[in-house]
């Protein structure tokens, strides 16, 4: 069996974050909320560029063979 690797999409309080867990837990995958790598500390919140965002999850992804990421961000998501 490959490595797992899984991506969770969904609206706003679908219960994404929660399954995320769940299936980190239960499988001993690394869980990745990406509202981390999304969004900079500003005020108001700004969107991370893209190329530094995907350089994070690169940096995420190839140091864990199995993981879960989520969040509701089709760019990241399709990145991963």
């Amino acid at each position: 069996m490959g490595a797992r690797r899984i991506a969770i999409i969904g609206n706003s309080g679908s219960g994404k974050s929660t399954l995320a867990r769940r299936l980190a837990a239960e499988h001993g995958l690394e869980h990745l909320d990406l509202d981390g790598l999304a969004w900079q500390d500003t005020k108001p919140p700004e969107r991370v560029p893209l190329d530094i965002a995907r350089r994070e999850l690169d940096s995420f992804t190839s140091r864990r063979p199995e993981w879960v990421v989520e969040r509701c961000y089709a760019d990241l998501i399709e990145l991963a």
